[in-house]
């Protein structure tokens, strides 16, 4: 039973699918590639064959730091936030088509900047796809969203429970018992209407980490 319990069952692809799903659906149509691409995402999700993980193994456990910029705040400055993050990874069986991609969990924790120091908090499901290349150095691209805690008051995002949906584009670089990886991606922050104001924050990251097999 209690190996049940500790498995990430079918039920976790439906929540991440919702949680996909609503912010894409609040995004602005200003950003059509960004929406696409995050319901594919969802999509995908929805595809996936019924496959359990089991959370206290995952395949690699990467840390990252990043700094992000953008998202004029209105009557403010812009949104600048420094972000140091955990991605545990978990692999589709090997003879599955889904083989090439991988389930995420990311837990952050952010330092608000500007336009007023602040803080973020939060824990967001990727689903990645690594270019399955027979060579060191592999591009990849990864989508998602999850829930995301902030604090910036302002006129146009409410504080407090809020999603992040995301979507990256990065290379990483695999040492024997270790990897390197840069990565740019966009997230959009809103509420799902949750709450007004809801005019959402944008912001552009850069992501450098190192991850293995520890």
């Amino acid at each position: 039973m209690r190996e049940r319990i500790l498995r990430l069952r079918p039920v976790v692809c439906v929540l991440c699918l919702l949680s996909i799903s609503f912010p894409a659906a609040a995004l602005d149509t200003e950003k059509p590639l960004v929406k696409v691409g995050l319901i594919g995402a969802s999509c995908l999700l929805l595809s996936i064959p019924a496959m359990t993980f089991d959370i206290r193994k995952p395949a690699s456990r990467d840390i990252f730091f990043a700094y992000g910029y953008g998202g004029h705040i209105k009557n403010k400055d812009n949104y600048v936030h420094n972000t140091v993050g955990l991605d545990f990874s978990y692999n589709y069986d090997e003879r599955s088509f889904w083989r090439h991609l991988q389930f995420q969990l990311e837990p952050f924790v952010s330092l608000v900047s500007s336009p007023e120091t602040d803080g973020e908090l939060g824990c967001v499901f990727f689903i990645k796809y690594q270019v399955p290349w027979d060579f060191p150095l592999k591009p990849y691209i990864r989508g998602g969203s999850g829930v995301i805690l902030i604090s910036q008051e302002s006129e146009q995002q409410t504080t407090g429970l809020n999603f992040a949906s995301q979507m990256g584009f990065g290379v990483s670089y695999t040492f024997p018992n270790s990897s390197l990886f840069l990565e740019y991606r966009t997230r959009h922050i809103s509420n799902w209407f949750m709450g007004s104001p809801n005019a959402g924050i944008d912001t552009s990251i850069w992501l450098l980490g190192i991850g293995g097999h520890f």
